[in-house]
C-alpha cells in the first residue's frame, strides 16, 4: 500500500472575507489533508491562525461531515499530543528562515511573511493500533466500482485584520496524503459502507451564571467525544468564540489564567444523563485529570474548554452508543455549570461533537 503525498487541486476563490473551496480527486483513500497558508504581518504584528483561517468544512456528496474552525480542529488535535499541533514559521521573502547554523526553522516574526501548516487528520495517528488508526481513513471508491459523487472542502477566510499588512494577500495551498485502499463492504449484502468520525458543531445560548441544560444534541451514531468551548468577550462588542483575535500564544495563555478580569466564561463541571442514567458527573479538574490518565496532553486541556471523552480504547465502537440496530436512546441531556465572569455581548457555549457512524445525508 503506497502512500502518496502531493499537492492537490488548486484552492479556488482565495481572498480576504471569502469562502474558497477545494475539490478532491475521487478514487484514493484519504489519510490526511494539509493546508499551507501564507500571509504577511503588519508593522509590529505577528500573524496568528485566527487572522488567516476560520471555518474548515469537509463535505461528501455535498453534505457536511466535519464542521469546525481551524483553531478548534487544532485544539482537538493537540489534545492527543503536542506533535499534532499546527506548525508556523518565519517565511520572509518566500523562504524559510533558520536560527543561525542550527537548521531549525524560526518561529513567526513581526511584520514578516508567516507560513502555517495545519493538518486535518482522517486517519487518527494517536490510536495505539496501526490497523485501527487506518480504519478512520476516508475512502472514495469500493470494490464493486461504487464511488463518491464528490469530496470537497470549504474554507472561510476572515476579513483582513489589523495584524495583516495593508494590502497584503493570502495564499492557500492544499496537500493530501492518500493510499490505494478501497472502502469496506457489508459482510452480508456486499454493499459499500463508509463509517467515519464526523464532527458536528452547535451553540447553546445562556443568560448568566448557573446551570445550562442542553437537551438538543443529536441522538445518533456512536459518540466519541464532546468538547465544550467557553464563550469569550470581544473588545468593542461583537461575537467571537475562541481566543481574542490577534493574540499570541503567550497572550492567550495569560488571558486564560487571568482570574481577576476573565475574558471568557468558565465551564466548571459537566453532568451527562442517558435515559435517566447518569454516566458523567465531574468537575473540569476531575475530568482533565482522568483524561491525563488516558494519555491526553495535559498542556492542551486549557481552562477555556471542557472535554468529555467516551471513546477511551482502541476500538471505534467503544464510545457512547446512542443509536444501534434501529434503537435510539430517548433522553440525552447535558448539564454544564457556567461561571459568567466575562462581560460578553453574546453568551453561548460552542459544542463540538465527534461521532462514529455513516455519512450524513447517505452514501
Amino acid at each position: 500500500m503506497n502512500r502518496i503525498q502531493k499537492k492537490c487541486n488548486p484552492v479556488e476563490g482565495v481572498g480576504w472575507g471569502q469562502v474558497p473551496t477545494v475539490t478532491f480527486q475521487i478514487g484514493p483513500r484519504y489519510r490526511s489533508v494539509l493546508f499551507e497558508v501564507i500571509a504577511t504581518g503588519a508593522a509590529g504584528k505577528i500573524v496568528t491562525i485566527n487572522d488567516v483561517l476560520g471555518d474548515v468544512v469537509f463535505k461528501v456528496n455535498g453534505n457536511p461531515q466535519r464542521t469546525h474552525s481551524a483553531w478548534q480542529m487544532d485544539q482537538i488535535n493537540r489534545s492527543f499530543g503536542a506533535q499534532y499541533a499546527y506548525n508556523v514559521y518565519n517565511h520572509d521573502a518566500g523562504v524559510l528562515h533558520f536560527t543561525g547554523g542550527t537548521g531549525v526553522p524560526d518561529g513567526p516574526v513581526a511584520a514578516k511573511e508567516t507560513i502555517f501548516y495545519i493538518t486535518a487528520f482522517f486517519r487518527e495517528p494517536w490510536r495505539d493500533s496501526y490497523a485501527v488508526a487506518d480504519m478512520f481513513c476516508w475512502p472514495t471508491s469500493w470494490p464493486d466500482g461504487s464511488v463518491l459523487s464528490s469530496f470537497t472542502c470549504e474554507l472561510t477566510v476572515p476579513p483582513i485584520s489589523i495584524n495583516i499588512v495593508a494590502g497584503g494577500t493570502i495564499q492557500i495551498t492544499c496537500y493530501t496524503e492518500t493510499d490505494s485502499m478501497l472502502g469496506s463492504v457489508d459482510a452480508a449484502t456486499k454493499k459499500p459502507i463508509m463509517l467515519i468520525n464526523r464532527w458536528e458543531r452547535q451553540n447553546a445560548v445562556y443568560g448568566g451564571s448557573g446551570l445550562l441544560v442542553i437537551s438538543t444534541l443529536p441522538k445518533k451514531d456512536i459518540l466519541s467525544q464532546i468538547s465544550f468551548f467557553s464563550a469569550y468577550a470581544v473588545p468593542g462588542g461583537g461575537v467571537y468564540v475562541g481566543p481574542i483575535p490577534g493574540n499570541t500564544a503567550a497572550k492567550t495563555l495569560t488571558d486564560q489564567n487571568d482570574t481577576a478580569t476573565p475574558l471568557f466564561d468558565a465551564i466548571t463541571s459537566a453532568k451527562i444523563e442517558v435515559d435517566n442514567v447518569t454516566i458523567r458527573d465531574v468537575s473540569k479538574a476531575v475530568s482533565d485529570t482522568l483524561l491525563i490518565d488516558d494519555n491526553c496532553n495535559e498542556s492542551a486541556l486549557p481552562p477555556d474548554r471542557l472535554d468529555v471523552v467516551f471513546d477511551k480504547s482502541d476500538r471505534p465502537d467503544d464510545g457512547l452508543v446512542l443509536q444501534a440496530g434501529g434503537n435510539t436512546v430517548k433522553d440525552f441531556t447535558v448539564t454544564l455549570n457556567v461561571v459568567a465572569g466575562a462581560a460578553n455581548a453574546s453568551k453561548f457555549v460552542t459544542i463540538l461533537r465527534q461521532s462514529f457512524g455513516p455519512l450524513a445525508g447517505g452514501q
